[in-house]
């Protein structure tokens, strides 16, 4: 493919990640870069359009990708050694932070964006605009890498310094607003969530359209929740109309049409379409390969989707293949105290268990289970589907009273805080039954 720059067609050629696809989006990095300087600094050597470095000149859609993050990295490489408070030098590190997170390289953006938010506060205040922005992309990173709690903390915070003066910052606090809605979710308080996304969804949508691409992302939130509340019909169509109209607007392989089907596999799971929701997770992970590599967070967890949907049909020996490959993969990208990689190594405990390899299952689902607890609390529902499992796997190896034990106690707990629907409560309630049914009862 020939760079559309130089018009050569030797050394990397990379794609841009915006809109320009195909051979319009074919690009060195190294010319992209030097357009982006070109266009950002005028004839005296001061910074102008910035911009450059991040949004495209041709379709003015944001970079993503090995360009976005190339870009950002030769950005920050020409400023980190200006003062901590040069505007442009702080511009240049939250564009790093974000491109690092959205590459999966978690540790380094926290760092980055940790570093920023103390210069901004000691430089602005707390209440500062920028201040709280940049408390707001921290809180993303947090929300990454399983520090929930830590993540609705500085989301508030962000949120109560910009609402003082609603009328100033209307968009940004909409913003805000869908970020804690979904580190709601990753705390379990769906209802909390859902109503902030509602709401959320149905501003953007009158003020936006539903091909802007910040209401397709509200939408695609909304459609979480719902999952999380059980709707999954709702949520189902939901994603389906988001999807089609994201693949239309930004392309078939932009992060968010990928984000969105992969959501939208797990409704199918919820409704017991597991040969769609397998499907669905396929096609996805071709994209996913092709776009963000074999080996980024988002793929492995993409991997470890399609494991459980293996496993849920009772293709125990398969599912046992890829649930390994994903949890080796989040293991070195993330690390094994991080919510995604201890969901799919819960799951492959379970598959464990099913094969009847009750040592290896018991053994993987006690740590899963520690550092779950540790990380997101004992009543989170991930914590208690873990429970639940290990509960299961020990009852399947004979150790009635302690399996027993875990078993009820999840259940009853699920029960309390999920509700009976919730399909975690129903899987413990399975187990439960199979159980007494096997003992006579």
């Amino acid at each position: 493919m020939q760079c559309t720059v130089c018009l050569d067609d030797t050394g990397e050629v990379i794609q841009r990640g915006c809109c320009c696809r195909g051979d319009a989006g074919a690009v060195h990095l190294s010319c992209l870069a030097q357009l982006a300087t070109h266009r950002s600094t005028r004839a005296d050597g001061e910074w102008s359009d910035v911009m450059a470095w991040v949004q495209c000149e041709t379709c003015k859609e944001m970079y993503t990708g090995p360009a976005q993050l190339g870009l950002a990295r030769t950005l920050w490489d020409k400023l980190k050694d200006e003062e901590d408070t040069n505007e442009t030098r702080l511009w240049a590190q939250c564009v790093f932070g974000t491109a690092l997170e959205d590459k999966g390289l978690l540790v380094e953006a926290e760092a980055m964006k940790k570093n920023r938010l103390e210069v901004l506060t000691r430089l602005l205040g707390p209440d500062h605009v920028n201040t709280a922005l940049a408390a707001e992309h921290l809180a993303f990173t947090c929300e990454s890498l399983g520090q929930a709690v830590r993540a609705i903390d500085l989301y508030t915070q962000a949120l109560e310094a910009l609402e003082k003066e609603p009328e100033k910052w209307p968009r940004e606090i909409v913003g805000i607003k869908s970020n804690l809605a979904n580190a709601y979710w990753a705390e379990g308080r769906f209802a909390e969530s859902v109503a902030i996304q509602r709401e959320v969804f149905t501003t953007r949508k009158a003020e936006l359209g539903m091909a802007n691409k910040m209401t397709l992302a509200a939408g695609s939130d909304l459609a979480l929740g719902l999952t999380g509340q059980g709707k999954n019909e709702e949520a189902a169509e939901l994603y389906k109309e988001v999807i089609a109209t994201q693949k239309r607007v930004l392309g078939p392989d932009h992060p968010h049409p990928l984000k969105s089907t992969m959501n939208l596999a797990v409704c199918y799971m919820y409704l017991k379409q597991y040969n769609d929701a397998e499907a669905v997770t396929r096609e996805a992970l071709v994209a996913h390969r092709r776009v963000f590599g074999p080996l980024h967070p988002d793929t492995s967890r993409t991997v470890g989707n399609l494991g459980l949907f293996i496993e849920l049909q009772g293709r125990h020996e398969e599912a046992e293949k890829v649930l390994r490959e994903a949890v080796e993969q989040l293991k070195e990208s993330v690390g094994t105290d991080h919510t995604e990689y201890l969901f799919p190594a819960a799951t492959l405990g379970g598959t464990l268990a099913e094969l009847g390899r009750h040592g290896e299952a018991q053994t993987l689902l006690r740590e899963v289970h520690t550092r779950q607890v540790s990380t997101l609390g004992r009543d989170h529902p991930r914590s208690l589907r873990t429970q639940s499992i290990l509960g299961g796997a020990l009852l399947s190896a004979g150790a009635a009273e302690e399996g027993a034990t875990l078993l009820k106690e999840a259940h009853a707990r699920q029960s309390e805080l999920l509700g009976d629907p919730n399909d975690d409560t129903q899987a413990s309630k399975a187990r439960l039954e199979r159980w007494k049914v096997g003992q006579g009862e």
